[in-house]
């Protein structure tokens, strides 16, 4: 999943065009932490 995120990311900022796609990369990001923290306690 890593991977396809980062691929994800280089396209978009490869295009410039976007930060949409972005913004919901980050947020994905940031529920997976949050996923990986509860299963981690």
């Amino acid at each position: 999943a890593t991977a396809i995120i980062s691929a994800w990311l280089e396209t978009a900022f490869e295009e410039g065009r976007h930060r949409r796609r972005i913004d919901k990369i980050r947020q994905w990001e940031e529920t997976l932490c949050r996923r990986a923290v509860k299963i981690g306690k």
